[in-house]
């Protein structure tokens, strides 16, 4: 990402030195602002420009509109990473129906537009309860850029692993797991062992599997995962401690909870040195030490570290929700049931209006008269 951030302000400022005075043709124009949008596209890979990468995709898009129209396929494309905020999901669903419709209509030029805009749709429609449609939308692209580039191809891979999210936000698990088996399959047969695109589709196929029930494959997963990180990056290091914590919550998944405790009682000062107390990364390996304590029985320890992981992100993060749950259910089972309300109607009265109604009504059932308030 950073050779090719290089490479293209390289490219964009030569060309503004030889064109200064110069009367751009409309290719032209649409030549450069291609440039800037895959120029986007790697600052967005990165940590250090990843918030002047988000800028550049809001004046691309802008840019492309005036310059070119609003369906000159260089606009598409900038249009379709660039989402509008505040996001209003049914005018967006429509322009996504509209961008796909236009790259159908443009055959054969227009596939790989198509292909990025029918997986936008299906993630935008997926999430309204679509699960079909957006199957839909994705098996066709996935045939369209296997047919177009071979199945190997990172951009077909990519199609196949949003398939298997669909699925699995459909409930359909068991089709999940062979989607991202296969994706998983494709990329080990195109990369090399502990190349960082890998890795990262390991680890989220792990956690898919995780939650999918899977743990035994998870963790021969995430096994493998520590190894390589290890290998790669050196024990200790930011990657290899994160892989750490995957493997200590496959173990906890597994009932291992002694091994999980011993692992993640290194893991939580390792991610404080590498995150700092308060990142989401620090909490996660907080929660996931208290569930592995829990498992132990060791109730009120485990109670005190959901308390610490709670208080370390607060509500707005799905660790903090997840970590002031679990503290309910521990002040519960210690025989502490108003605490466990007290604790329930705090985080109710600062919980985020757009938290997820289940997380909500997980709450409720510890405050007093719980279920006639749910």
């Amino acid at each position: 990402d950073a050779d090719a951030i290089s490479a293209y302000e390289f490219a964009l400022a030569t060309r503004s030195r030889i064109d200064a005075d110069a009367e751009r043709s409309l290719a032209d124009q649409a030549e450069l602002l291609a440039w800037r949008v895959d120029l986007a596209a790697a600052m967005m890979g990165t940590t250090e420009r990843h918030g002047e990468g988000m800028s550049l995709r809001g004046w691309n898009a802008f840019d492309a509109s005036t310059a070119l129209g609003p369906w000159h396929p260089v606009t598409m494309r900038a249009r379709l990473v660039h989402t509008p905020q505040p996001l209003d999901v049914a005018a967006r669903t429509e322009d996504l129906r509209a961008i796909l419709a236009r790259a159908r209509a443009l055959g054969p030029e227009g596939a790989q537009l198509a292909e990025e805009a029918a997986r936008s749709l299906a993630t935008i429609v997926g999430a309204t309860g679509g699960h079909d449609e957006a199957i839909a939308l994705l098996e066709e692209s996935v045939g369209s850029a296997e047919s177009r580039l071979g199945s190997g191809h990172s951009d077909a891979i990519v199609l196949r692993k949003a398939l298997a999210d669909a699925f699995f936000r459909k409930g359909d698990f068991d089709r999940a797991n062979m989607e991202f088996e296969l994706a998983l399959e494709r990329t080990r047969a195109v990369l090399p062992e502990g190349h960082p695109s890998l890795t990262g589709l390991m680890t989220n196929v792990g956690l898919r599997k995780l939650e999918m029930g899977r743990g035994e494959e998870a963790h021969a997963l995430f096994a493998e995962l520590e190894t390589t990180v290890e290998s790669r990056e050196g024990a200790g290091s930011i990657q290899h401690t994160a892989a750490l914590l995957r493997l200590g919550q496959s173990l906890v998944a597994l009932g291992r909870h002694d091994e999980a405790s011993s692992l993640l009682e290194k893991v939580v000062p390792a991610m404080e040195s590498h995150w700092g107390p308060r990142h989401a990364q620090t909490a996660r390996a907080v929660l996931v030490l208290a569930k592995a304590k829990r498992g132990r029985g060791a109730l009120a320890e485990a109670e005190r570290l959901a308390a610490d992981a709670a208080e370390r992100i607060g509500l707005g993060r799905d660790v903090g929700m997840a970590a002031t749950i679990l503290r309910c259910e521990l002040l519960v089972a210690l025989g502490r049931p108003d605490e466990a309300s007290a604790v329930a109607d705090a985080a109710l009265a600062e919980l985020p209006t757009d938290a997820a109604s289940d997380a909500r009504g997980s709450l409720l059932a510890f405050t007093k008269n719980g279920d006639a308030r749910r």
